[in-house]
């Protein structure tokens, strides 16, 4: 049985080497994209992309999620993967289909061998479900467990429903429940619109 970071890894991997081959033919291959020194210092990538779009499926077949960043840089001896620019688009199976169900975005992102996402500077989560009781969620850092859903953040968090506004300091919650929750000094804001 594979686990999502085995095919995360292996569809980056196919897509770099697809694509070292094709430079190489066109002999163009361009210095610094694939580092090919047999000692990496913990700093230096193993391999670095550009422009790059991934799909990771589970054990089923079924999408998972989908990666895009400008920038990858994946280094074995820490077995992290960085990306700049990270939009991550987590997906759900209903009534037999795969919908888009969260999109992650923040200015840099790291994914561990754990599958534990840690998104920093202007994270933005927007929960695209069709009446959400939340909508969108912003921070300056958070963690997502691919795996289980789980996202918290000891940062300040701010949380936008249809006509509510919260912040608080810290966050727990779970994407696969649709929940979170803010935990210190949170403050709520109501729109509430007269009814005629």
């Amino acid at each position: 049985m594979l686990n999502r970071w085995t095919i995360f890894l292996s569809i980056i991997a196919l897509a770099l080497l697809g694509w070292l081959y094709q430079l190489r033919n066109e002999s163009a291959v361009s210095a610094g994209l694939i580092i090919e020194s047999a000692q990496h210092s913990p700093s230096t990538p193993t391999y670095a992309g550009e422009n790059l779009k991934s799909l990771v499926f589970d054990e089923k077949g079924d999408l998972q999620y989908e990666a895009k960043a400008k920038r990858v840089l994946h280094f074995d001896q820490t077995d992290t993967t960085d990306f700049q620019q990270p939009i991550i688009v987590l997906y759900t199976q209903a009534d037999d289909k795969t919908l888009p169900s969260w999109r992650l975005t923040a200015n840099d992102a790291t994914l561990t061998k754990q599958h534990l996402l840690s998104l920093t500077q202007n994270v933005v989560i927007t929960n695209l479900s069709p009446n959400a009781h939340f909508s969108l969620l912003k921070t300056v850092a958070a963690q997502v467990n691919l795996r289980s859903g789980d996202v918290i953040s000891n940062r300040t968090v701010e949380l936008f429903g249809p006509q509510w506004y919260s912040v608080g300091q810290g966050l727990h919650g779970n994407f696969k429940q649709k929940i979170a929750t803010l935990i210190n000094q949170v403050q709520t804001h109501y729109d509430v619109q007269p009814t005629l």
